[in-house]
């Protein structure tokens, strides 16, 4: 089986933090037998490639020196802090919608969608070009579902068309799924996304939480202004008087 994964960004080289979970998904894919390819944005003018032996098909859509919208931080909040990288999305919308018509070509038998705003267009154009012959699978994140409902409420019947016209729908949490269902009523498997943590040989004989005094909690990781995770932070602290320390 071969499957089509459409994204926003993919490492642009070994080594590069970016989207760690989805290697891993498609390196697991992999080892069961699904052959996973990636269609994804340039990032200054980076060519296609094979990363981690994944076949990357990258597309223009501007010139080197603007070719920046993606990768280093979402697009939506790239969006809102520049409100001018806004003129390149009608060259990224339409050099992503001609590479996915020429991946479709090959009929993959799964064209998997990822933050489907816009990518559903992707997804559309290449279901198309394979003569209907590839399901289509769109994975909501959330990312987007905000993005539309918050600032850019036109673009609804967008997003009711990609939830309507998938052949399958996903979303990586219960209430992910019960946002997708408000915009369009249809089934929507959950399929939450992570990284695996191999087992700790230590883990049976660390001690349990000491009830003396405040817990300290250490985030390591790539930090994202979002307001969950300040809502997560708040939560924490109101139930276990966690002081938070970060390490960037």
């Amino acid at each position: 089986m071969r499957a089509l994964h459409v994204v926003t960004a993919f490492p642009r080289h070994e080594g590069d933090v970016i989207t760690p979970w989805l290697v891993e998904l498609l390196l697991a894919l992999r080892e069961r037998g699904v052959q996973p390819e990636v269609l994804a944005p340039s990032y200054r003018a980076e060519p296609s490639q094979r990363m981690h032996g994944i076949p990357v098909r990258r597309f223009r859509y501007a010139p080197r020196t603007l070719e920046t919208l993606t990768h280093d931080e979402t697009v939506p909040e790239r969006l809102g802090r520049k409100p001018l990288y806004a003129a390149l999305l009608p060259g990224y919308v339409a050099g992503g919608t001609a590479a996915a018509s020429r991946a479709g070509r090959g009929a993959p038998d799964i064209i998997h969608v990822h933050w489907p705003m816009p990518h559903a267009l992707f997804g559309a154009a290449a279901r198309r070009a394979s003569g209907g012959r590839s399901a289509l699978v769109c994975s909501y994140y959330s990312v987007e579902l905000n993005w539309v409902e918050k600032r850019e409420p036109w673009l609804m019947p967008l997003l009711r068309w990609s939830i309507r016209t998938a052949d399958a729908v996903t979303a990586i949490s219960s209430a992910t799924a019960a946002r997708v269902h408000r915009v369009w009523e249809r089934p929507v498997s959950v399929v939450p996304f992570g990284a695996a943590v191999e087992p700790n040989a230590d883990e049976a004989v660390r001690p349990p939480f000491s009830e003396e005094g405040p817990i300290r909690l250490l985030f390591v990781g790539r930090l994202v202004e979002r307001k969950g995770v300040e809502y997560l932070v708040r939560a924490l602290a109101r139930v276990t008087h966690v002081r938070p320390a970060t390490l960037t």
